[in-house]
């Protein structure tokens, strides 16, 4: 376990969202996200950030597979695109997500959305009752799964978890090696949009789809 997230587990990331979804391809994801798929590249961990250098205001997105799981992934850093209910309508259509944000506050949430409707959305060791149309599935099986790991962090309680009832996986080598890569401009309060239980205030869609052309990088 302490393989698979020792990535994550630090400050190398100071905000980002992690989503998964079931049977699509990480190209979809990205599309889902708002990135023309003809600018998408290749790209290591290094050659994303270094792709960034130029636009500080941008949101790297790398997509790949969960180890030994159907579902695809998009690892976003320094931006929030992912948690738009836009874009979580649109990358759960005719499927399931999951996706967990993690805050520069500290603050971690799960959202589980099943083919366009946020079903559950909540603060991982918070107080407050998820908002969504449920049924709250994976707020009443952290609970249960918290019981036995009072200790952790609510980032690797959130992580330790989706590898417990997903199964998901990912590792440091498949994270700092080369993936499709978009970089996409941040959300402003407005392109995000907002929602509230049980039901969705739509984001607009505006702005989630303007690209950058990424730089060709020479090795």
């Amino acid at each position: 376990m302490q393989q698979t997230w020792s990535w994550v587990d630090g400050n190398t990331y100071p905000s980002f969202s992690l989503t998964f979804a079931r049977d699509v391809t990480p190209a979809h994801l990205l599309e889902s996200h708002g990135a023309d798929l003809e600018s998408v590249r290749e790209f290591s961990e290094d050659e994303s950030a270094s792709a960034r250098l130029h636009d500080s205001n941008l949101s790297i997105l790398r997509a790949g597979t969960s180890t030994s799981t159907r579902w695809a992934f998009c690892f976003e850093i320094l931006g929030s695109i992912g948690m738009a209910p836009n874009v979580l309508k649109k990358l759960s259509a005719g499927t399931e997500s999951v996706t967990l944000s993690y805050g520069g506050d500290g603050i971690v949430t799960l959202t589980r959305c099943f083919d366009g409707v946020i079903c559950e959305s909540f603060e991982v060791k918070g107080r407050a009752q998820p908002y969504g149309t449920g049924p709250f599935v994976i707020h009443t099986a952290l609970d249960e799964f918290n019981l036995d790991q009072p200790k952790y962090s609510p980032k690797l309680l959130a992580l330790k978890f989706l590898t417990h009832h997903y199964g998901f996986k990912i590792d440091e080598a498949t994270i700092q090696g080369e993936l499709p890569t978009a970089l996409l401009p941040q959300l402003t309060p407005l392109d995000r949009g907002s929602f509230s239980a049980p039901s969705i205030q739509r984001g607009t869609g505006e702005g989630v789809g303007s690209e950058i052309t990424l730089p060709i990088l020479r090795k």
